[in-house]
């Protein structure tokens, strides 16, 4: 399947020359076809785009502006997986019942849980 969108999460490698990196990065969002956000924490920034546009815009950064990026999608896309892998693995041992799992709580099929507002 063809993606024609991406997003990648990235951050500055190094802690050293934050302000030009910055301005960097904001040369850059300017000069390709990318949208860039800055997260919340305001260490990292989201780059959406085209997968081709998104690579040429990484590598203009670290060849003419010198900044080293960390790519944090890959990873988190890796620990993901890993999480998953364990969750499927969890949903393999369950031990109750299929009629007592589909409603948490309840120790007896067919019981309700009544609230009245009044």
């Amino acid at each position: 399947m063809y993606q024609l969108v991406k997003m990648e999460r990235i951050s500055l490698k190094s802690e050293l020359h934050i302000i030009q990196s910055r301005q960097a990065i904001s040369r850059m969002g300017k000069l390709f076809p990318v949208s860039i956000e800055l997260s919340q924490d305001r260490k990292h920034w989201e780059m959406y785009g085209e997968a081709s546009h998104i690579e040429e815009a990484l590598k203009y950064l670290k060849e003419n502006e010198g900044v080293e990026i960390k790519r944090e999608t890959e990873k988190s896309m890796d620990e993901n997986r890993r999480r998953n892998k364990t969750k499927d693995n969890e949903e393999e041992m369950e031990v109750d019942p299929p009629e007592y799992s589909s409603f948490m709580g309840a120790k007896t099929p067919g019981k309700k849980l009544e609230t009245l507002l009044g």
